[in-house]
């Protein structure tokens, strides 16, 4: 489950049956991966998703599969996929769309 803030949802704690949204990340992760729910590459402990709406070319996304709002929560692995995949993208985007730089954001 999820909020919804400013169009972005977050993956925030919720009870069943509080009106909140669900959560668009735990949703994503029970389509079969293909062009409709953009995810590129699954991993043990994070994916790695287009944005349905990206702000720029190459816009991608690393979310953890473990629901969980706290980055600092985040088990050693999972953290350690996630700059893995992060380094693994970086590379994939600087051969496919010839990126120059890179904003990363947390």
């Amino acid at each position: 489950m999820g909020t919804l803030a400013n169009g972005i949802y977050s993956r925030g704690k919720s009870s069943p049956g509080d009106g909140i949204e669900q959560c668009v990340f735990c949703e994503v992760l029970k389509e079969e991966d293909g062009p409709q729910n953009l995810i590129l590459h699954r991993g043990v402990h994070a994916y790695v998703v287009m944005n349905k709406y990206p702000y720029s070319n190459g816009h991608l996304m690393i979310v953890p599969t473990r629901h969980e709002k706290d980055f600092e929560a985040l088990n050693p692995d999972e953290g350690a996929e996630i700059f893995l995949l992060a380094q693994r993208s970086l590379a994939v985007l600087r051969g496919t769309v010839r990126a120059q730089g890179f904003n990363m954001g947390l």
